[in-house]
């Protein structure tokens, strides 16, 4: 089965590629890493380091014989999914690429924006890329 993650370098989107990896399914991560702009931006660190995504996919697939795909990229671009759509032709899509941070959105306009912009476009853009190049997700 061929999956695309979106949100692949997050706490839920690694884990759910590696473990579909892992079973044999062809797998596809995408990420335009905003959590990680936004914890830079504002002096915000992990309690844990986390390895970037690049250098799990590297590792994961130096040891699996099933490869992790990556592309690097934001929802909030239409031509972006619809080409990643239209490319890897997805049986399944696993959303995970929502901004879900509530004291993030409240901080300020800008950032209310962003997180509403981030969610709502994003979808959007995902649900006419289903429909246009992926009819059987």
């Amino acid at each position: 089965m061929n999956v695309l993650i979106l949100g692949g370098d997050g706490y839920l989107g690694w884990p759910t590629a590696m473990s579909f990896s892992q079973i044999g399914h062809e797998v596809t991560v995408v990420d335009n890493f905003s959590k990680r702009k936004i914890e830079l931006e504002n002096g915000i660190e992990p309690l844990l380091p986390i390895a970037t995504l690049h250098k799990r996919i590297d590792t994961w697939n130096k040891n699996q014989n099933n490869k992790i795909n990556i592309e690097i990229g934001s929802l909030m671009n239409h031509r972006f999914i619809y080409g990643i759509c239209e490319r890897y032709k997805p049986e399944v899509i696993i959303h995970y690429a929502e901004q879900p941070s509530a004291p993030y959105s409240m901080k300020g306009r800008e950032e209310a924006v962003y997180t509403q912009e981030n969610n709502i476009v994003g979808n959007m853009n995902l649900l006419f890329a289903i429909k246009s190049f992926c009819p059987d997700a």
